[in-house]
């Protein structure tokens, strides 16, 4: 992977986050996003995880492209600007069931493909979902590990989130809701098995958040409170 030395006075401020600050900065006519890290952020660790992205070349996220070297320290990650996406807790009033259906499939091809590749996404939250039309885009993807077991509880939260307009849930998830969603998701991709999100009901905490939202208890703007307990840490 590249370094690309950049000038701190070119970048534009897009977004704060807890681990790190979002800029935007323009290189040869493309809109690149800026990820600079804390100065006291181990970017040895940082940047392995990137090179190992980059080995893989999963599709539909946003592939580290760039070392960035900001103030004579490799202290950020440079990657795409997905231009006209839009985060899904945005989005997804916009789609019919079907739509979101195909949205959810290509999120859970693209998770499948990291543990195909021996990695777990840890970050699965609708502030890390870009959706263009019926595009899907994961971002924020360096935070992952390794690992060798595919954990689907926060998918079948997200899934429950997304879907909770269009599907007349009862309060029975275990019997009722899971194998409806895997019904119905199974079914769009025209195969038997694919999807298995009965490992949501081992976690008593993800149960009740499950329950929480399907009954409409969970705001919005409270949906990342949720998917971020660490309690559903994948482990």
């Amino acid at each position: 992977m590249e370094k690309l030395i950049i000038d701190e006075h070119e970048l534009i401020p897009f977004k704060s986050g807890l681990e790190a600050e979002l800029f935007l900065y323009k290189k040869d006519n493309k809109i690149l996003i800026v990820k600079k890290y804390p100065n006291n952020t181990n970017m040895k660790d940082i940047i392995n995880k990137a090179l190992l992205l980059e080995k893989y070349d999963i599709k539909n996220i946003t592939n580290p492209k760039y070392i960035g070297v900001i103030n004579n320290k490799e202290n950020s990650i440079i990657m795409d600007y997905k231009e006209n996406y839009l985060e899904a807790n945005l989005m997804k009033k916009l789609f019919d069931l079907e739509e979101k259906i195909l949205l959810l499939k290509k999120l859970y091809e693209i998770l499948e493909e990291f543990y195909k590749n021996g990695l777990v996404y840890l970050d699965l939250n609708p502030k890390n979902i870009l959706i263009k039309e019926t595009e899907l885009c994961l971002c924020d993807t360096l935070n992952f590990k390794e690992s060798d077991i595919f954990d689907k509880s926060r998918f079948t939260l997200f899934a429950i989130y997304f879907l909770n307009k269009e599907i007349n849930y009862t309060n029975n998830l275990k019997n009722d809701v899971i194998p409806y969603l895997e019904l119905v998701i199974n079914d769009f991709f025209n195969k038997q098995n694919t999807l298995n999100l009965i490992g949501v009901t081992d976690n008593p905490e993800c149960m009740n958040i499950a329950y929480k939202l399907i009954k409409g208890d969970i705001v919005e703007e409270n949906i990342l409170d949720y998917l971020n307990l660490e309690c559903l840490k994948q482990k």
